[in-house]
């Protein structure tokens, strides 16, 4: 079996940058004791793609990297598509 994706739809792209900026977090604070270097520079990274999208005129894309940049700092898991679909 195959998955051909023809297009990136917005509600696509919006739910994978919330589990790209999320999972990066939760990933860090498994592996990390304290806040650390790597903790700090995802956070700017994450801002900077925050500013980028809200350039590109995406506001909801903003809205789901900063539930992303929430969510992975306070170590929220599991499945959080209900963001996306009301």
């Amino acid at each position: 079996m195959t998955h051909d994706i023809k297009q990136n739809t917005p509600m696509r792209e919006r739910i994978h940058l919330y589990y790209s900026v999320r999972n990066r977090f939760l990933f860090i604070r498994k592996h990390e004791r304290y806040v650390s270097l790597w903790m700090v520079i995802w956070i700017v990274f994450a801002l900077c793609l925050i500013l980028g999208v809200i350039i590109k005129k995406k506001p909801h894309s903003a809205k789901a990297a900063l539930l992303g940049i929430c969510d992975g700092l306070i170590g929220r898991f599991g499945d959080h598509n209900e963001y996306f679909t009301h």
